[in-house]
């Protein structure tokens, strides 16, 4: 399986202190990656464009064909970005190969120059399942802007600087939809606020 720099970058996000080790881990299935800190998951996704074929990836001693079913710590994730070529004109070498030998993770990187291989020890502890945890056919009501999102975020730190909920609904102005999004302050019940996200997109 190759491997992209954007799904070993999520390594970045698990909490380094949780009761649970598996969550202090990156979970690597099939063309996913996951990550959760046991309150919010991320999930990223390989889509047709940058999926590729292992048999594009150069032979640097680390077979093709895997799909992984893993665990690996930050710490091996953020050696093996350190070994990606920063630049390179070929996608293929864009991304690290990825094999399991026995009880041996290997990921391999290489520029054509020089090649890496990066080992770990096979990690058998249970991460929750992704496919439990989310309804998976659940409709999707909205799609939202990051950078709205961002804007959003900035302006709650600046509104109130402590832990809250976030409540997501629509609203119906005639033939107008928006979504709002609630911020509610855990410390402060009476304090709330809404940001309207005009124009929904249906999907």
């Amino acid at each position: 399986m190759l491997i992209t720099r954007e799904k070993l970058a999520l390594a970045k996000y698990a909490p380094k202190n949780h009761n649970c080790k598996a969550v202090r881990r990156l979970y690597l299935k099939g063309d996913q990656a996951i990550v959760t800190d046991g309150n919010i998951l991320i999930a990223v996704k390989d889509t047709e464009e940058v999926r590729l074929p292992d048999s594009d990836y150069p032979d640097i001693g680390v077979k093709d064909g895997y799909t992984p079913d893993d665990l690996i710590t930050p710490a091996t994730a953020e050696k093996v970005l350190r070994n990606m070529p920063k630049k390179e004109a070929l996608p293929v070498l864009e991304r690290a190969i990825m094999d399991k030998e026995e009880e041996t993770l290997k990921f391999g990187c290489t520029d054509l120059d020089t090649s890496v291989i990066i080992s770990q020890r096979n990690i058998d502890e249970c991460f929750p399942d992704l496919e439990k945890e989310i309804n998976q056919e659940g409709e999707e009501i909205i799609v939202l802007d990051v950078a709205l999102m961002e804007k959003a975020i900035k302006a709650l730190k600046e509104f109130k600087p402590v832990r809250g909920r976030v409540s997501l609904h629509k609203f119906r102005s005639g033939e107008n939809e928006a979504a709002g999004i609630t911020f509610r302050c855990k410390n402060d019940p009476g304090a709330s606020m809404t940001v309207l996200v005009m124009g929904i997109v249906k999907v």
